[in-house]
């Protein structure tokens, strides 16, 4: 029998069958230098035959072998155990290096967690994320890269918070839910939105002292306002205007001391996602009586190249600079992975596991970054 499974963001077919017993995952040593998708997988000494495995109304080849699901349009791969929940979870836990279990427990099950069908994808800018920021927090190395991020001495411990809610290593049955400044700011702003409410990648907190969010991006480049969108019901807007409105102008809390509205209206470039950002961090840091910061984490090697159409690949440090009122331009900053690497990761031996997977991860089956040896 063939099955059905919906969820917000596509309809599959799930095919009879299809099983990979694979629990590995693969960097750049275990890929061939080239690969034919639609005939070959990719990884070195494989040569199985593939078949085939249905996704958004598409056949795609798949590598049962290894568990893989070929995208050769997009030139990458998902992690792909089966067709049943059992065996997406486990694909997706192929794409993690640290604290697997805590994953399982606490991220694939959660509703409150966008798009955690995309945590097995190669390009995950999710997964690539937690195999970053936890090892800092493995090492309490945390206050190092928050000083790092922002170019300020913090010395105090930071909270590490993904996708909303804490992440605590030690006391994780103990899970508290989202964030409640977060919590409270989405009620504020976000009262009437049903699909996707604000969530910052990653959260640095130290309570009563510092409120961080940082965008992180991977291969996507930082979003811009679609100029003419028409939103659903139930949905953030994406229009320049309709954000400025909703986020700015209609809210009872007033950010006139932070943003000159008049310039952010005259704006070339209007980064949504750093925009609605920064208006959260300011509000919570408010209701915290702390300070704010805001960071986009993206990589110089995958924006290499890359033009502006819907997304933005270059430093918007600039246009947000320009909006933000002189007291606060330092509270944006813009940071690579590459430069995370070869600043705090390179020879430290208290990250020798982090600096591996950095080297050895890849990007649409190419190595991800350019790094220092």
């Amino acid at each position: 029998m063939i099955e059905m499974e919906k969820n917000s963001d596509r309809m599959r077919v799930l095919m009879p069958n299809v099983r990979s017993e694979c629990l590995e995952s693969f960097g750049k040593n275990d890929l061939k230098a080239e690969t034919d998708l639609t005939r070959n997988c990719p990884i070195k000494g494989c040569t199985s035959k593939l078949s085939k495995v249905s996704y958004r109304k598409k056949d795609l080849p798949y590598c049962g072998v290894h568990g893989l699901r070929l995208h050769a349009k997009s030139s990458t791969f998902v992690y792909y155990n089966g067709d049943d929940k059992e065996s997406s979870k486990l694909a997706r836990l192929r794409n993690f290096q640290f604290h697997k279990d805590y994953i399982k427990q606490y991220v694939l099950n959660n509703p409150t967690k966008a798009e955690t069908h995309r945590l097995g994808h190669e390009n995950s800018e999710d997964a690539l994320s937690w195999n970053v920021f936890v090892p800092f927090l493995d090492a309490e190395l945390l206050p190092q890269l928050v000083t790092w991020l922002t170019g300020k001495e913090f010395t105090d411990p930071p909270e590490l918070y993904m996708w909303g809610e804490q992440v605590d290593l030690n006391n994780s049955a103990s899970i508290k839910g989202v964030y409640k400044p977060l919590e409270e700011a989405r009620n504020h702003f976000e009262e009437d939105i049903e699909r996707f409410k604000t969530e910052p990648d990653i959260m640095l907190i130290i309570p009563n002292k510092l409120v961080m969010c940082i965008e992180a991006k991977f291969t996507s480049g930082n979003p811009l306002a679609k100029e003419g969108y028409k939103k659903k019901e139930g949905e953030k807007p994406y229009d320049k205007t309709g954000v400025i409105n909703r986020y700015l102008i209609e809210n009872k809390w007033q950010f006139s001391k932070v943003i000159d509205v008049e310039k952010i209206k005259a704006s070339e470039k209007f980064h949504t996602q750093i925009f609605r950002n920064i208006v959260f961090a300011c509000w919570m840091a408010e209701k915290m009586n702390a300070n704010w910061r805001v960071v986009n984490l993206v990589s110089s090697t995958q924006w290499e190249g890359k033009e502006v159409n819907k997304y933005d690949f270059s430093d918007p440090t600039p246009v947000i600079h320009d909006y933000l009122n002189e007291d606060y331009s330092n509270c944006f900053t813009f940071r690579t992975w590459e430069d995370l690497y070869n600043d705090l990761v390179n020879k430290n031996s208290s990250l020798e596991k982090l600096g591996n997977f950095m080297r050895q991860k890849t990007a649409n089956l190419k190595p991800a970054f350019e790094l220092n040896a």
